[in-house]
């Protein structure tokens, strides 16, 4: 099983570039979300979107979305030696703003049993 780190970057002075900010420095950045992944799946391709969450109360993500930004190029890289490195794959992707109607779903209940 391969660990993949994607980050969604905004290019340029893309939507809300002025207010997006780290939050322990108050510095700006372009970085819009970043994923972990470690399924095995192809990393993200052009015209994906990222998708949103949103909390009803406070159980948590209840619902989700695509979201507003959509990948325009994607830049994949690997490290030389892959001994004691924390990921195998390094995914960038490369996105611009284009809003769309949003169209929330719900998350499905899922039953676990132990």
């Amino acid at each position: 099983m391969s660990k993949r780190l994607v980050m969604f970057l905004a290019t340029g002075n893309e939507q809300g570039w002025e207010t997006r900010k780290f939050a322990h420095t108050n510095a700006l950045t372009n970085i819009l979300c970043t994923h972990y992944d470690c399924t095995d799946s192809k990393p993200p391709e052009i015209g994906y979107r990222p998708s949103e969450r949103n909390n009803e109360g406070s159980n948590g993500s209840t619902h989700y979305r695509d979201g507003d930004w959509v990948v325009t190029k994607v830049d994949v890289f690997t490290p030389d030696i892959t001994m004691a490195n924390i990921y195998d794959e390094i995914v960038v992707c490369s996105c611009v703003y284009s809003p769309i109607a949003p169209v929330w779903k719900a998350f499905s209940k899922e039953l676990v049993t132990v």
